[in-house]
């Protein structure tokens, strides 16, 4: 499916709207059947790096109005503080990078883009190289092809790690392709220490 364009099956239309979310290219759906819509929210968080996907699937929606509202409710409560947006958090990042004398490590699933970016941005504005593993490499490489982030390679400031797992497995795994796209951005335990 791509954003805004519909596909019927049977007697529905789906029509896909891009939300901005922790994982890249999730969606809500609208789902219309005569003259009943109903939406799938999908994730509508502002604090991530796109806060304006929420409003335009609002405006995109809002006419004729919805006969029912499917929405997540991770966070659904009246009695939690407000978190940092993602930008506030980079802020924070880069803050802790500048006061680190040496290596700044951190732990996180690099499905989630958004934050993946955040660690970039921050190690780059304190002049630091941006180490990722060879998952999160690839994980960035793919987005890469879809938006504007950064591609890993020497010249972006994006060294690859080889886990010890991926170190003994590529080659009969048949990971070739993989080893050879982030070769040349390859950095070494050694060099890291």
């Amino acid at each position: 499916m791509e954003p805004r364009k519909p596909v019927v099956i049977g007697d529905l239309t789906i029509t896909p709207y891009s939300v901005d979310h922790s994982t890249f290219d999730c969606v809500a759906l609208l789902v219309q059947s005569g003259l009943k819509r109903v939406l799938y929210s999908g994730d509508l968080r502002l604090h991530g790096r796109k806060p304006g996907m929420a409003q335009e699937l609002i405006r995109a929606v809002k006419s004729p109005p919805l006969d029912a509202l499917i929405m997540e409710g991770t966070h659904f409560s009246g009695h939690r503080e407000r978190g940092p947006t993602e930008k506030e958090l980079e802020a924070e990042i880069a803050g802790h990078v500048k006061t680190a004398e040496g290596l700044v490590c951190a732990i996180f699933s690099p499905m989630h883009v958004d934050r993946l970016v955040s660690f970039y941005k921050a190690a780059r504005k304190q002049g630091r190289t941006f180490v990722v593993d060879v998952y999160g490499a690839y994980v960035l490489h793919l987005v890469s092809t879809q938006c504007r982030i950064p591609k890993p390679g020497k010249a972006a400031g994006i060294r690859v790690l080889y886990n010890a797992h991926f170190e003994r497995t590529w080659e009969r795994k048949n990971l070739g392709s993989i080893h050879r796209r982030f070769a040349a951005s390859r950095i070494t335990k050694e060099e890291i220490l």
